[in-house]
């Protein structure tokens, strides 16, 4: 994955993904096909987000818990970013 908005984008699909994959062993516990799908899901999303939070920063507070100092700030705000 090479880019910052490629990446992103890819974060979101995967959260898409889980959220429907929870919604789904919630009407079906049992199905262990769709529960590997889902621990699959869940760790491309923690390795996606590490490379992602090493490259470009946190994406979220609790991101900073892992550095040595205060980096929430660091980035523009969100009437900074230029579209």
């Amino acid at each position: 994955m090479s880019g910052k908005k490629e990446m992103e984008q890819k974060l979101q699909e995967l959260k898409f993904t889980m959220i429907d994959l929870i919604l789904f062993l919630d009407a079906h516990p049992k199905n262990k096909k769709a529960f590997e799908c889902f621990k699959d899901m869940v760790e491309q999303y923690k390795t996606l987000r590490s490379e992602y939070v090493s490259k470009y920063g946190p994406l979220t507070w609790a991101d900073t818990a892992e550095k040595d100092s205060w980096e929430w700030v660091n980035g523009p705000w969100p009437w900074e970013i230029e579209v």
